[in-house]
């Protein structure tokens, strides 16, 4: 994976993200959430870092 300096002096991270604020009750409220289905995707995402 291509990493790069976060901010001027920061640590290294990846360039590919995972957004999850669509997993969140903050995000829309009113909408259902399957809490195992979005521990499975973030399994998965970490499983393919």
């Amino acid at each position: 994976m291509r990493n790069t300096t976060l901010g001027t002096r920061g640590p290294q991270v990846g360039v590919i993200g995972l957004g999850t604020m669509g997993m969140s009750f903050l995000y829309d409220m009113a909408a259902p959430r399957d809490e195992a289905t979005s521990i499975s995707v973030i399994h998965q995402a970490l499983d393919l870092a």
